[in-house]
């Protein structure tokens, strides 16, 4: 979610009448939101974007983010030790 935050905020910091290629993605990305919510609620867009465009994007970061090597692993918080086990099965 960091990486998504520290993004916006980079590519956002140099916006321009002329558009550089990461600005040209990121107006695709909201022209595409904006069409998606056209399509599906016969709305205009613009009090649905910020909303729909955030679950957008985290949606698709998260689906792509299983691609990274060791990302998808579930951390080990707790563990049941047998004298837990055997408490439990006492009940």
């Amino acid at each position: 979610m960091a990486v998504l935050v520290l993004g916006a905020i980079a590519v956002s910091r140099r916006l321009a009448h002329e558009p550089s290629a990461t600005q040209e993605v990121c107006e695709l990305v909201v022209d595409t939101v904006d069409s998606q919510i056209r399509d599906t609620m016969q709305a205009e867009p613009g009090p649905y974007r910020a909303f729909i465009g955030t679950l957008f994007v985290f949606i698709f970061a998260a689906n792509w983010s299983t691609l990274i090597p060791a990302s998808n692993r579930r951390p080990r918080i707790w563990k049941p030790t047998r004298l837990w086990r055997c408490w439990c099965s006492s009940r």
